[in-house]
């Protein structure tokens, strides 16, 4: 595809000066549109679903029970009161609640309500407790924990995390490439080499793109799937003729070859 002669006259007249330069909305929508809708999307609802797993498996006793091993704790007896079938369950085992009493050694009467997953007490059991003395309230008998989830449940937090990374990452890219039409320094470059990688994004191969700086013969690379970058590069290399490349001096591997900007995805 020959590119419109008026468009390439403006793209370079926007590459002439010098940064930090003003970004013209045609530049902006050929080298830097916001891409990435449907990942924002899929990472909001990973998002939402990771909260509510989370909200109902992230075992949020630990902090207590982490005071209540660290202590003074005393233990007594106690009598299970209660026994419950939760709606939660733990590798297909139901997890079973229970509501206990107990009375401190300094004659306080305390109630609690305990977790185990499967069952442990029936019903008028009798079961040592133990209990903070600083704060009777927190308390559990020995043998169960004080919520619905187990520590093995922690993993639950990756959910939202991964998802809150899906939906913000795409506007980082979006930030970082208006970054560099404003800020990035212009320079004409040759394309050292070409390589393969392991991965693949949106089923594209990704490739390490290796260039050599014409300003000050340094070489730096960049990785990119776009089909259309891909095939500039491997042209130019074949071609050995140069190229310009817009590039953060502070992070050089972050760079663009302005004369793709709105092609990229073509193959």
């Amino acid at each position: 595809m020959i590119p419109d002669q008026q468009w390439v006259m403006e793209r370079d007249a926007f590459l002439d000066t010098p940064p930090p330069r003003h970004v013209p909305a045609s530049v902006a929508k050929k080298a830097a549109p916001f891409e990435g809708l449907f990942l924002v999307i899929f990472g909001l609802i990973f998002l939402t679903m990771g909260l509510v797993f989370s909200w109902i498996f992230l075992p949020t006793h630990l902090p207590r029970q982490w005071r209540l091993d660290k202590g003074p704790s005393s233990s007594v007896l106690g009598t299970i009161t209660q026994v419950e079938n939760t709606k939660v369950s733990i590798n297909k085992v139901s997890v079973k609640e229970y509501t206990y009493r107990f009375v401190t050694k300094d004659g306080v009467k305390k109630e609690g309500v305990a977790y185990t997953t499967g069952g442990r007490w029936r019903q008028g059991k009798k079961v040592k407790v133990s209990y903070l003395d600083a704060d009777p309230s927190i308390s559990v008998p020995l043998g169960a924990r004080m919520g619905k989830a187990d520590l093995t449940s922690s993993f639950v937090i990756l959910f939202p995390v991964i998802g809150s990374a899906l939906a913000i990452a795409p506007f980082i890219g979006f930030r970082r490439r208006r970054w560099l039409l404003r800020n990035g320094w212009g320079t004409k470059a040759t394309v050292s080499a070409l390589e393969t990688t392991s991965v693949s994004v949106n089923h594209q191969p990704q490739f390490k793109i290796r260039v050599t700086r014409a300003d000050d013969g340094v070489e730096t690379m960049m990785r990119s799937h776009q089909p259309g970058v891909v095939s500039f590069a491997k042209s130019k290399k074949e071609s050995a003729e140069p190229v310009t490349i817009l590039y953060d001096p502070q992070k050089p591997k972050r760079m663009m070859f302005p004369e793709v900007w709105g092609r990229e995805r073509e193959i």
